[in-house]
């Protein structure tokens, strides 16, 4: 899979668009889904299983991010992911990836890729929007977040909120080129917000799918930016 991403697999065709890969962006790193504990009052990750995973994480990575950019976004089931914004993995827990261009991000957040500002929306927002709210599906959700302004109207009522003191750290102040979160399937939809178009884009679960998103840039002020789906056979 790294082989893929640096543009190495594949024949010189293949290799050649595949090289135009300038980053990849991962959320969510440790959590399986059936390896948590009770632990008096909580449910926690067995400390052999995080040490172990880490470093698999650590050997993955740093194959990727020493020939392009990785990010890494906190998702569910990673140390710091029960409040907002998630706490962003310290770089020294990845001894060799931290050599390359590596980069850690908390949830939710709005950044900036080649020109093209992206909002990444965490799991932990989306499941207690649906647990509190009436959504069809996680892209009305995400409208209705862009609607608001906010990327997360329920902290601290029902979400735990790091606190702040002048600036809230999730107001939208400006649109989006592209605003994703994860999601079952890959689902993408263009949506009008005030005169800019936003595209909305649902991240399969890799470990549920063996998906990935390719999402092409803006490479200039006219030109909107695009997804497309790739599989892997891959066995986890």
């Amino acid at each position: 899979m790294s082989n893929f991403f640096t543009g190495i697999a594949g024949e010189e065709n293949e290799q050649k668009s595949k090289a135009k890969i300038s980053r990849v962006q991962i959320s969510g790193l440790l959590y399986k889904g059936d390896e948590y504990v009770r632990d008096r009052k909580s449910w926690k990750m067995k400390a052999g299983d995080q040490t172990a995973r880490m470093k698999l994480a650590d050997t993955f990575i740093s194959s990727m991010c020493k020939n392009i950019s990785v990010d890494i976004f906190t998702g569910t089931g990673d140390s710091g992911s029960l409040h907002v914004p998630t706490a962003a993995f310290h770089p020294l827990l990845f001894p060799n990836a931290r050599q390359g261009a590596l980069k850690c991000f908390p949830t939710p957040v709005q950044y900036n890729v080649n020109g093209t500002s992206i909002l990444h929306i965490s799991n932990k927002v989306m499941d207690k929007l649906f647990e509190y709210g009436n959504f069809k599906n996680t892209i009305e959700a995400m409208k209705k977040l862009l609607i608001c302004s906010h990327s997360c109207p329920i902290a601290p009522d029902v979400i735990p909120l790091a606190p702040f003191q002048t600036i809230d750290p999730f107001t939208i102040m400006t649109a989006p080129d592209i605003m994703w979160c994860v999601g079952e399937d890959f689902y993408q939809e263009e949506f009008k917000y005030g005169k800019i178009s936003v595209l909305l884009i649902q991240v399969p679960c890799f470990k549920d799918r063996k998906q990935a998103v390719l999402v092409k840039t803006k490479s200039s002020l006219t030109e909107a930016p695009s997804a497309q789906l790739v599989s892997f056979n891959v066995n986890l």
